[in-house]
């Protein structure tokens, strides 16, 4: 076990630098004004995400009751007690992740404003390193909490409870710490997406109709609900690359076991894919201390240099570990695990092309709106249809070659062992990735808390600065943040996966796992939608009751009744989302459990690996979809200034409304239905045996 413990070792080491990471956002003063914009910013996300976690907490219980009845009523108590003690950790985790998080936000955008007032570097630098705090502490909590439940349970039940089937019964709780993880991630997703969406869209139906409002952001009534949203996403990811991370280490584990057969355990083959997170957390701190830009240059040249600085020092660690750990086979295997890293770069990279203004969907887009909105939005929607099927592409073409190379390493099994790694290797600048996609939403944050609090000067155009610069890196960022939570699901796929599939229902239990997601994103985006009518119908109601009354310059908007009523409606629904993304993979255990009762566990794993393909593969389409069209539409109405053509800037504020609602709900909710129901299908997993 000497591999698993330097693991342990590096996660570990991986939390303390996400401490050093985090005092960037510490122990910098900010004047009494912007503390108290901040503040109710801070109470009103606090508040918010209690409540959610509340729920979360009682869905929680509930699943933690029925499996704890199934396994002493159906003779399974040795799966299910430790199935229920890794559901109750991994939530709690979760919880810590997604609120230490969203509350992180508001003291790195006070540190963000109070060093913009001095230098662009700095202030960039403290977006990417507070935002990847959370990032590298949500990676190494996941790898790190499934490592300590494996210890303990390999202890457990070979020094208290010896049994020949130790290795299988110290890995029965993964499961439930990764379905834990998820559920929490899910909900907490649902529910913050839904109030970003219509807090969002309330502040864009305020731009549009008052040209007061366009000028100045703190006359809109919906900018605090904005701020509010935006700092609930973060935690939202954080969660979610927190059950990706516990989700994809359990799946190590199992596909190491043999799906949960009594097989000894190898240390090796798990310890190989976690050295390249390992070694990826130690690159990623690389990549955020080395970021350092000059105001003229923007954050992009910055973050692409630290980037390479960081793959030179993963790649000596995917040298040095596979010498170690398979001195025979290691370049094959190394091989896969670098067209896994090359193509987990490409993916997202090729957002990109999004923000092409000479000859690019962006340009279409404009000249699209001199029309109308129609135009510009087909144009992003066919980038983003083309860009999730170029994506889906690349990962299945890195998958067969991955393959076959670890078919020519002849290890035994080599070729799930080259998948593992290449997934791992695609995934292992995920928290970079989570730091450029929350460090231009901190520079919105820290420009309005400073315009709010009287803030004038420099500041504020460097905040404004660091913002705008890190919209391209941002949008490739959400697109890695994607990537991982369909891989992750992937991963979970290939551990359920036996040695072949017989079964002739696949490609119909492929189906429903598609459906599933297709029909909770929906829900989402209808939910969403009805969220972003009322608070679009709150802030028209404001603008309209005082815009005669009051001269523009005096008006005082009421943040308040946008936020509580963007709170209310994205509490709504988090619990009935969250019942019927479980009921899918749960009716799916009972009738699988019923049809190959006969037949054995192996045909009903298969059709748990092919629902859950299903579910990975098209989560990773719809979100890379709509996270491409948000890119162009998002990157147009920045392109289109309310002093130009009031038609064109409507029909751009109008497509970048619709595509607010479905990025922040539908997209990011179908990666959390992946993840949940691929996590309940290991958990349904040990249950069949």
């Amino acid at each position: 076990m000497t591999e698993l413990a330097l693991i342990l070792v590096l996660e570990v080491g991986g939390l303390l630098l996400a401490g050093a990471l985090a005092r960037a956002a510490f122990g910098v003063p900010a004047s009494a004004a912007v503390r108290r914009v901040l503040a109710a910013i801070e109470r009103a996300t606090r508040v918010f995400l209690a409540r959610v976690l509340t729920r979360a907490a009682v869905i929680a219980a509930l699943v933690l009751v029925l499996l704890l009845a199934f396994g002493f009523g159906f003779g399974h108590a040795d799966a299910a007690v430790p199935g229920a003690l890794g559901l109750v950790v991994g939530a709690a985790l979760a919880a810590f992740v997604a609120l230490g998080a969203g509350l992180l936000g508001t003291r790195a955008a006070a540190a963000l404003l109070t060093r913009a007032a001095a230098r662009f570097d700095l202030a960039l630098a403290t977006a990417v390193r507070t935002a990847g705090a959370t990032g590298v502490a949500a990676q190494a909590l996941g790898v790190t909490g499934a490592l300590v439940l494996l210890g303990f349970g390999h202890w457990l039940h070979h020094a208290v409870i010896p049994s020949p089937e130790a290795a299988r019964l110290s890995a029965l709780a993964l499961p439930g710490y990764a379905s834990g993880a998820a559920l929490v991630a899910f909900v907490v997703q649902h529910a913050a997406g839904s109030y970003a969406a219509a807090a969002r869209a309330g502040e864009l139906r305020g731009e549009l109709l008052d040209a007061a409002v366009a000028r100045s952001a703190v006359k809109n009534p919906a900018l605090v609900s904005a701020l509010v949203g935006e700092r609930l996403e973060h935690g939202a990811d954080a969660a979610r690359s927190f059950a990706a991370a516990a989700l994809a280490a359990t799946a190590l584990v199992w596909l190491a076991l043999g799906g949960g057969a009594a097989r000894p355990l190898e240390p090796r083959v798990i310890a190989f894919p976690l050295v390249l997170w390992g070694f990826g957390l130690v690159a990623n701190g690389v990549a955020l201390f080395v970021t350092r830009s000059h105001e003229a240059q923007g954050a992009l040249p910055a973050l692409a240099r630290a980037l390479g600085s960081a793959a030179g020092v993963w790649l000596v660690g995917l040298v040095g570990a596979g010498y170690w750990l398979f001195p025979e086979a290691w370049p094959a295997l190394a091989s896969a695990a670098v067209l896994g890293f090359v193509g987990g770069l490409a993916v997202p990279s090729a957002m990109a092309r999004a923000f092409a203004r000479r000859r690019g969907p962006l340009r279409e887009a404009l000249d699209g709106l001199q029309v109308g909105p129609a135009s510009a939005q087909a144009t992003a929607l066919g980038f983003g249809l083309g860009f999730g099927a170029l994506a889906l592409a690349l990962v299945g073409a890195v998958a067969l070659v991955s393959e076959e190379l670890g078919r020519a390493s002849g290890e035994l099994a080599g070729d799930r062992l080259a998948l593992m790694l290449a997934l791992f290797a695609a995934t292992a600048f995920a928290p970079y990735a989570l730091a450029v996609a929350v460090g231009a939403r901190l520079g919105e944050t820290a420009r309005a808390a400073g315009a709010m609090g009287g803030i004038e000067g420099e500041a504020l155009v460097r905040a404004q600065r660091v913002a705008d610069s890190c919209q391209l890196p941002a949008a490739v960022g959400r697109a890695g943040l994607v990537l991982l939570d369909g891989l992750a699901a992937l991963a979970g796929a290939l551990a359920l996966l036996g040695p072949s599939t017989e079964s002739n229902s696949a490609g119909r239990v492929a189906l429903l796992g598609a459906g599933l997601v297709l029909g909770v994103s929906g829900v989402s985006a209808r939910k969403a939608a009805r969220g972003a009518r009322e608070v679009a119908l709150e802030v028209e109601r404001q603008l309209r009751s005082t815009a005669v009354e009051v001269a523009a310059d005096g008006r005082t908007p009421s943040y308040r009744a946008c936020e509580e009523l963007a709170a209310r409606l994205g509490l709504g629904g988090a619990a009935s989302g969250a019942a019927l993304v479980l009921l899918g993979p749960v009716l799916l255990g009972i009738a699988l459990r019923l049809v190959y009762r006969e037949s054995g566990p192996r045909l009903a794993a298969e059709a748990f690996a092919t629902f859950v393909a299903g579910a990975a593969v098209t989560a990773l389409g719809v979100a890379l979809a709509v996270d491409g069209a948000r890119a162009v539409l998002a990157g147009a109405r920045r392109a289109s200034r309310p002093e130009g053509d009031p038609a064109s800037h409507a029909a751009s504020v109008t497509g970048s409304a619709l595509v607010e609602i479905l990025g922040s709900a539908a997209g990011p909710v179908a990666c959390a239905t992946a993840v949940i129901v691929t996590a309940l299908a290991l958990l349904a997993r040990t249950f069949l045996h």
